[in-house]
């Protein structure tokens, strides 16, 4: 005879990763924003936090890499808006990836899909967007991240 039970957690101890893979608490797993609109910033770190994530952002590339250079240890995925002022997101990501290979990168733009470099990047989303969509395009991230740790 088996027994079926169900355990409801909060958000901020939710554990991304089955048994076999590396546990990550998603308070612990940081995320960087990156988007020149103070709004956009609020209003996706506002998400990802009520998700459990941790979350630092920056208004600029220059604050970006600062932030990069000081927290690159912990910073375990980056969301870069496209359009950036000084250099576009693809520049930013790249000047990233050189500091750290593999950090997953996922890119956003209120622009149309079909003017995005499609090859230059790990994975899109298009603004505007809902929560549930974010959340799941950076729990996919997160999962496809421990598979090949």
């Amino acid at each position: 005879m088996k027994t079926k039970f169900t355990a409801y957690f909060a958000a901020d101890q939710l554990i991304i990763g089955a048994a076999s893979e590396p546990i990550i608490k998603k308070r612990d797993f940081l995320i960087l924003v990156v988007d020149d609109d103070e709004e956009v910033r609020k209003v996706i770190r506002a998400m990802l936090e009520w998700q459990g994530y941790s979350v630092m952002t920056a208004a600029d590339p220059d604050e970006a890499q600062s932030i990069f250079s000081r927290y690159r240890d912990e910073i375990g995925l980056i969301i870069i808006d496209i359009i950036l002022p000084e250099m576009n997101g693809w520049e930013l990501a790249f000047e990233l990836k050189r500091t750290k290979p593999g950090i997953p990168v996922l890119f956003c733009s209120g622009y149309n899909c079909d003017i995005v470099r499609m090859d230059c990047f790990d994975r899109y989303i298009a603004k505007p967007f809902e929560m549930a969509e974010l959340t799941g395009i950076i729990n996919s991230m997160i999962s496809e991240m421990l598979c090949i740790l």
